[in-house]
């Protein structure tokens, strides 16, 4: 347990009724973190929900409970079912000038999807470019922004126009941390084809290494880094030497539910020939099948916790 997150679960302790011990709590802790409040083991989620009881007005904590619920969840909310998109809708309805919030509400809504929010109808792209009004430096919606745009498409953001690599570059240069920059990065380039990016030359297949470098649990990156190798070739990869297939085998293990790394692995085995993917051996048409089950858009990023 890191030291935040250890003064954070005693400030909620002392003060159980405190909304905002609990949102402070939920912001510290991990996706998957856990820890013990008392008898009662508490997630991110729980925390949230916790702190939106206590204080129903306080926008963050509504905007974090949103962004920790998957597209089909509810939660219930002092009487009210409440989804993801109801929960961001809350946040935005308290405080209309979160750029966290809005980039939440725009990661909700598919492709030609559009709702009224604040007064106004919106979709995907307005509820991104409404967030980077706000907020500039909000890597999450520049790179969700880039995958709302078409291969061509400009946009105009601020006083220039920008195109679906350019929203990745972008994000690269607010934080050249954030892996999914570079993981998308490199999904635009194509092979051969270099560009500078955080002060270097970089091309398809490094893009994705930086990603890798930086998060090992990047699910895409171990895909689209498997795209780039050819039949039988290898390459050491955070001091594992892998080859087309293990990148493959390595996303799904990360998540199972990544239909592009299903249809990849799919594509380098032959007739009656198949691999292990966690406990199971799957042949060409298991990883079709399992291809088209798998509806999970990895490349859709959500904001992080708002501070």
């Amino acid at each position: 347990m890191s030291e935040a997150t250890a003064q954070a679960t005693r400030k909620v302790e002392l003060a159980p009724e405190d909304g905002h011990a609990w949102y402070e709590l939920g912001r510290v802790l991990g996706p998957n973190e856990k820890v013990h409040v008392w008898s009662r083991e508490v997630d991110r989620r729980t925390c949230n929900v916790e702190a939106v009881r206590l204080d129903p007005s306080f926008s963050p904590a509504w905007n974090n409970l949103g962004g920790s619920l998957n597209g089909t969840e509810k939660v219930s909310i002092r009487g009210r079912l409440m989804d993801r998109r109801a929960c961001i809708l809350e946040a935005l309805r308290l405080n209309p000038s979160s750029p966290m919030a809005w980039s939440n509400l725009g990661i909700t809504l598919r492709p030609g999807e559009r709702l009224r929010a604040e007064g106004r109808e919106v979709d995907r792209r307005v509820c991104l470019l409404q967030a980077l009004q706000l907020d500039p430096t909000l890597v999450t919606a520049w790179v969700n922004l880039g995958h709302a745009l078409a291969a061509g498409e400009r946009v105009r953001v601020g006083e220039r126009e920008i195109d679906k690599r350019g929203c990745y570059l972008e994000a690269i240069r607010v934080d050249p941390s954030f892996p999914p920059g570079w993981n998308d990065l490199g999904f635009t380039l194509l092979p051969g084809e270099s560009i500078e990016a955080a002060g270097r030359l970089v091309d398809r297949r490094s893009c994705f290494l930086v990603a890798l470098q930086l998060d090992a649990s990047h699910t895409s990156a171990w895909s689209n880094l498997g795209t780039t190798l050819e039949a039988g070739a290898t390459i050491q990869v955070l001091g594992r030497v892998v080859d087309k297939r293990a990148c493959y085998v390595e996303a799904l293990r990360l998540d199972p539910c990544n239909s592009l790394a299903w249809r990849n692995l799919g594509g380098t085995l032959g007739p009656g020939e198949t691999v292990r993917v966690g406990t199971r051996e799957v042949d060409l048409q298991a990883c079709l099948v399992e291809a088209q089950r798998s509806r999970h858009d990895a490349r859709i990023y959500p904001a992080a916790p708002a501070k």
